[in-house]
């Protein structure tokens, strides 16, 4: 009897264990579970670059802050900065379309529209957008033709303030800047001002902010040095956007920056770059600028001096 009773609950229990087994049988197709793919980011992304006055550190250190304001006030966009290491690199970064916003010069600005691009905003400092010449204390330089026959050192050939305002003040001056003087692209703002200091080169240019950097940086050095003379000035730094960037996104960039004087914090970042404020422009802001490259088209460097 005992044994019955044990046999016919072994067999309830083993259906139990047999139905219990959830898996699949041998006939039946495995079915996954399909889950949504994560829907991709709606953040659009946009280079942002600047000429590389005096050197890339420069870049970083005076636009990097400008590109983090802008991206803490602008909605579904960041904006990456680029920091080229000069201005043939940042010039093929213009002309592959690569950028979506940047600052140029003058002569960057004119023929940025020939890459579809255009004036969005500028400095308003146009004033102070000019070249310096700095000799020694002891050269004996007092005259424009003193000049003649010496080495003059400059940051890079295509500089707009530091290059070819300086040269076009030797030009309207009485020196051929071809012939009558040896020109020496020494890669930085402060290298050409140290070529002078060393002795290397009778004169040097740069613009006003570097040589007040370098004197703060370079004290002694700098007291060996003095400013001889400034260029005429000429169209400050534009803002531009390449053509297929949404219209309400460039202006309201354009917003952010023509409204940097009116905080404390914006005219940090403005005293960084050399300006007091920004102001709205458009391609024939630049029509003077492009009338003197037109003019002075000598005094454009060819393809194969840029680096």
């Amino acid at each position: 009897m005992f044994s019955r009773h044990c046999f016919a609950l072994f067999i309830v229990v083993l259906f139990q264990i047999v139905g219990c087994d959830s898996s699949p049988s041998p006939t039946e197709t495995y079915q996954p579970e399909i889950t949504a793919k994560p829907a991709p980011s709606s953040v659009r992304e946009y280079k942002f670059s600047a000429v590389p006055e005096g050197s890339q550190m420069r870049v970083l250190e005076v636009y990097g802050p400008v590109v983090d304001y802008l991206n803490a006030h602008i909605e579904g966009v960041k904006l990456i900065l680029v920091a080229p290491k000069n201005h043939a690199e940042f010039e093929a970064g213009l002309l592959g379309r690569e950028l979506g916003f940047a600052m140029t010069n003058a002569f960057q600005t004119v023929k940025s529209n020939e890459y579809g691009y255009h004036v969005i905003a500028k400095k308003a400092d146009d004033d102070q957008f000019y070249g310096i010449i700095l000799v020694r204390r002891d050269s004996g330089i007092n005259n424009v033709s003193d000049l003649k026959g010496k080495k003059i050192s400059y940051p890079t050939p295509n500089g707009v303030a530091a290059t070819i305002l300086p040269m076009w003040f030797l030009k309207s001056h009485g020196i051929d800047v071809f012939k009558d003087i040896e020109n020496l692209y020494v890669g930085s703002h402060e290298s050409s001002i140290m070529h002078v200091y060393l002795g290397k080169t009778a004169a040097g240019t740069a613009r006003e902010f570097s040589w007040s950097a370098f004197q703060k940086a370079h004290p002694q050095e700098a007291s060996a040095l003095e400013l001889k003379w400034r260029s005429e000035p000429l169209m400050d730094h534009a803002i531009i956007a390449r053509n297929d960037i949404p219209k309400d996104l460039s202006d309201r960039i354009v917003e952010l920056l023509v409204n940097l004087h009116a905080s404390a914090a914006g005219q940090a970042l403005l005293s960084a770059m050399s300006a007091t404020k920004f102001k709205m422009a458009d391609d024939a802001s630049y029509d003077k600028a492009r009338k003197f490259f037109m003019d002075n088209s000598d005094l454009i460097p060819s393809p194969l001096q840029r680096h």
